[in-house]
Protein backbone atom coordinates (compact mmCIF):
# COMPACT_ATOMS: atom_id res chain seq x y z
CA UNK A 1 0.00 0.00 0.00
CA UNK A 2 2.89 2.51 0.97
CA UNK A 3 4.46 1.63 -2.91
CA UNK A 4 0.95 2.47 -4.10
CA UNK A 5 1.07 5.82 -2.27
CA UNK A 6 4.53 6.85 -3.23
CA UNK A 7 3.23 6.40 -7.01
CA UNK A 8 0.65 8.06 -6.78
CA UNK A 9 2.14 10.96 -5.50
CA UNK A 10 4.99 11.25 -7.74
CA UNK A 11 2.82 10.44 -10.63
CA UNK A 12 1.36 13.36 -9.53
CA UNK A 13 4.52 15.20 -8.97
CA UNK A 14 5.42 14.35 -12.91
CA UNK A 15 2.28 15.49 -14.42
CA UNK A 16 3.02 18.74 -13.53
CA UNK A 17 6.36 18.22 -15.17
CA UNK A 18 7.09 19.18 -18.89
CA UNK A 19 8.80 16.66 -20.55
CA UNK A 20 12.36 18.72 -20.61
CA UNK A 21 12.29 18.21 -16.82
CA UNK A 22 11.11 14.68 -16.76
CA UNK A 23 13.86 13.40 -18.95
CA UNK A 24 16.23 11.76 -16.80
CA UNK A 25 14.37 12.16 -13.37
CA UNK A 26 14.23 8.89 -11.46
CA UNK A 27 12.93 7.34 -8.06
CA UNK A 28 13.59 4.43 -6.52
CA UNK A 29 10.64 3.37 -4.11
CA UNK A 30 13.40 1.12 -2.16
CA UNK A 31 15.76 3.66 -1.40
CA UNK A 32 14.26 5.00 1.54
CA UNK A 33 15.28 5.10 5.10
CA UNK A 34 12.69 3.47 7.77
CA UNK A 35 12.26 5.82 10.86
CA UNK A 36 10.26 6.63 13.63
CA UNK A 37 9.06 9.86 16.25
CA UNK A 38 7.67 10.12 19.42
CA UNK A 39 5.18 13.06 20.26
CA UNK A 40 5.07 14.73 23.30
CA UNK A 41 1.94 12.78 24.36
CA UNK A 42 3.89 9.36 24.02
CA UNK A 43 2.48 8.58 20.43
CA UNK A 44 5.43 6.77 18.50
CA UNK A 45 4.83 7.15 14.42
CA UNK A 46 6.76 5.15 11.93
CA UNK A 47 7.58 6.30 8.41
CA UNK A 48 9.77 5.82 5.55
CA UNK A 49 11.79 9.11 4.60
CA UNK A 50 12.83 9.58 1.22
CA UNK A 51 15.07 12.88 1.11
CA UNK A 52 16.83 14.59 -1.30
CA UNK A 53 14.91 13.56 -4.32
CA UNK A 54 15.58 16.47 -6.78
CA UNK A 55 12.36 17.71 -9.07
CA UNK A 56 14.61 19.15 -12.05
CA UNK A 57 17.09 18.15 -14.31
CA UNK A 58 19.28 20.95 -14.85
CA UNK A 59 20.19 21.21 -11.07
CA UNK A 60 21.66 24.81 -10.23
CA UNK A 61 21.22 24.67 -6.49
CA UNK A 62 21.22 21.28 -4.95
CA UNK A 63 20.75 22.45 -1.46
CA UNK A 64 17.15 24.01 -2.59
CA UNK A 65 16.25 21.92 -5.64
CA UNK A 66 15.12 19.00 -3.74
CA UNK A 67 12.37 17.50 -1.75
CA UNK A 68 11.88 15.28 0.76
CA UNK A 69 8.98 12.87 1.26
CA UNK A 70 7.67 10.90 4.35
CA UNK A 71 5.38 8.04 4.11
CA UNK A 72 4.05 6.81 7.52
CA UNK A 73 3.68 2.99 7.78
CA UNK A 74 0.42 1.85 6.93
CA UNK A 75 -0.69 4.88 4.76
CA UNK A 76 -3.33 4.45 1.47
CA UNK A 77 -4.31 6.88 -1.19
CA UNK A 78 -6.74 8.68 1.12
CA UNK A 79 -3.58 9.62 4.00
CA UNK A 80 -3.12 13.62 3.93
CA UNK A 81 0.21 14.50 1.93
CA UNK A 82 1.85 17.41 4.02
CA UNK A 83 4.34 19.31 1.96
CA UNK A 84 6.66 21.85 3.31
CA UNK A 85 7.65 24.89 1.77
CA UNK A 86 10.55 27.37 2.87
CA UNK A 87 9.28 29.94 0.81
CA UNK A 88 9.18 33.51 2.46
CA UNK A 89 6.38 35.74 2.66
CA UNK A 90 2.42 35.67 3.87
CA UNK A 91 0.48 32.87 4.36
CA UNK A 92 -2.79 33.29 3.29
CA UNK A 93 -4.70 30.11 2.79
Amino acid sequence: MKKVMIATLLCALAATMTAQEKKGLSFDANAGVKASMTYVDGTKVSYTAYEGLFYVTNVEDSAYQTMNIYVPNGATQQTPIFLRTYVGGVYGF
